[in-house]
């Protein structure tokens, strides 16, 4: 299961770098993505992305833990994966969720910002979020 996830993370990466660094791959993304069609259905496609490369770093990290874990019954067992499983998703989705505000957040200082500056870091803030 590491080994499997792993390669299929690294491949995840290395497609990002790539896409970075060759302006081909980069007219062939752009092209896919206008080919997914409205704003909704190309965010669902990178949701379903998200949560396809969250359920990988999960098992492995679930893998981890079972494996770091001292012999003992089923039920300790099960009650430490419980709790890593669930700190594991409040720390992801809290992290996705200050994600999504601070995009929020750049959106309405790049739209009502008073100020040319802030309309600026409105629009740095929307750059900088993934």
């Amino acid at each position: 299961l590491l080994m499997a996830g792993g390669l299929y993370l690294c491949f995840e990466g290395a497609e990002k770098l790539l896409g970075r660094f060759l302006p081909h791959h980069q007219a062939e993304k752009h092209a896919a993505e206008q080919a997914v069609g409205t704003p909704a259905e190309l965010e669902a496609s990178r949701v379903a992305g998200a949560i396809r490369t969250d359920f990988i770093l999960s098992a492995e990290i679930m893998a981890i833990t079972l494996a770091g874990l001292p012999e003992g019954g089923f039920w300790m067992r099960a009650a430490v994966l419980a709790v890593v499983g669930v700190l594991i998703t409040v720390a992801v989705y809290g992290v996705v969720a200050l994600i999504v505000k601070a995009d929020d957040l750049g959106v309405r200082l790049a739209r009502r910002g008073d100020a040319r500056w802030v309309r600026a870091l409105g629009r740095g803030i929307v750059a900088a979020m993934p």
